[in-house]
C-alpha cells in the first residue's frame, strides 16, 4: 500500500512540475526583453513570438497615436520603431506650389494660410480657392482634409475641416496644427458635380 502510495505522490509531482514549464517560459521570454517594464507588445505581454521593439521603448505603439517626446514635440531623436514607420523622404523634385491640378486632372485648387509664413505648433486656417480644369469657380464642393508627415508615420494632431463655403469657389479650412518642422503633405478630397479628386501640397516647415 505504501508503495502504491508513494508512486502516486510521484505521479502528482512530476505533472506539478510540467504544469509549470510553459510559465517559466513566458515569464524567462519577458524577462530577457529590452523593452521597458510596461511595454504592450504581444512578446512582452505573453512571452510569444519574436519581440519587436527597441532597447529603451516603453510601450510606444508607433503608430499615429504615438507618443514619443520627438512625435509630440520635434525635439530629440525619433525612437519609434523602423519596422512601424517607413522612412519615406521627398523627391528632389517634389512641388511645393500653393496651386495645383488634382490627381485625375478634374480641378484645379489653391490656398492661402493665416497666417502666411505657416508656423509650427500653432492652430491655423487656411482658405482653399477650388475651380475646374478650365478655371470655372466650383461653388458646391464637398472637401475632406488629411495631413500626413510620411518621414514619421504621423498625421496632424487635430482634424481640420471646411468651416464655411465662401460662394465663389472659396473654402475656408479651420483646425490645421503642424505638431512639428520638416516635411509635411496636405490633401484634399474633393466632390463636385458627381465627380471626386484629389489635390495634394508640398510643405516643408521650419
Amino acid at each position: 500500500m505504501f508503495r502504491k502510495f508513494g508512486i502516486l505522490i510521484l505521479a502528482v509531482m512530476f505533472l506539478g512540475s510540467m504544469a509549470w514549464i510553459p510559465s517559466l517560459d513566458l515569464v524567462d521570454a519577458a524577462a530577457k526583453c529590452a523593452c521597458g517594464k510596461d511595454c504592450k507588445c504581444e512578446h512582452c505581454m505573453t512571452g510569444k513570438g519574436e519581440c519587436h521593439c527597441k532597447p529603451g521603448e516603453k510601450g510606444c505603439t508607433c503608430g499615429k497615436g504615438c507618443t514619443c517626446e520627438h512625435c509630440r514635440t520635434g525635439k530629440g531623436e525619433c525612437k519609434c520603431h523602423a519596422a512601424v514607420v517607413e522612412k519615406t523622404k521627398p523627391t528632389s523634385d517634389a512641388d511645393y506650389a500653393k496651386t495645383m491640378t488634382s490627381k485625375a486632372g478634374i480641378f484645379k485648387a489653391s490656398y492661402t494660410s493665416d497666417p502666411d509664413a505657416i508656423p509650427v505648433n500653432q492652430m491655423i486656417s487656411w482658405k482653399l480657392k477650388v475651380e475646374t480644369a478650365d478655371g470655372q469657380a466650383v461653388k458646391d464642393a464637398e472637401i475632406s482634409v488629411s495631413g500626413d508627415m510620411p518621414e514619421h508615420g504621423h498625421g496632424l494632431p487635430t482634424e481640420p475641416k471646411v468651416t464655411k463655403n465662401c460662394g465663389d469657389g472659396t473654402y475656408l479650412v479651420e483646425g490645421i496644427k503642424f505638431s512639428m518642422p520638416g516635411w509635411w503633405i496636405m490633401s484634399f478630397t474633393i466632390k463636385a458635380g458627381g465627380k471626386t479628386d484629389t489635390v495634394t501640397y508640398n510643405l516643408q516647415l521650419k
